[in-house]
């Protein structure tokens, strides 16, 4: 009996870590589409201009997602979207992708 009680108290964890997971990075991240104004190697910066005309400065903490932009051959002017998550108020970016024929 105990075997099977902790079973499923292990099992309703698991299901409630895994749903606040989920939410919680969904609800964190943000998407961007626009064409890319400038590119900074050095502080691994990007700058996006949306269709209002609006720049955002995009940041980036892991080499492997600002890499892509080098990988995807992607150029100043050529439009991109990125994913990006806020953390202590600077917008972290997790994904780049080239809009190019799009």
């Amino acid at each position: 009996m105990k075997k099977v009680n902790l079973a499923s108290i292990l099992i309703i964890l698991i299901a409630f870590v895994f749903t606040i997971t989920t939410v919680a990075s969904s609800e964190d991240t943000e998407l961007i589409k626009g064409k890319l104004v400038s590119l900074d190697k050095a502080k691994k910066t990007i700058v996006i201009q949306d269709k209002q005309g609006v720049e955002t400065t995009i940041f980036f903490e892991d080499d492997a997602v600002f890499s892509r932009i080098e990988r995807l051959k992607i150029e100043i002017g050529e439009k991109i979207s990125v994913r990006y998550i806020i953390k202590n108020g600077k917008k972290i970016g997790t994904y780049i992708r080239s809009l190019r024929g799009c």
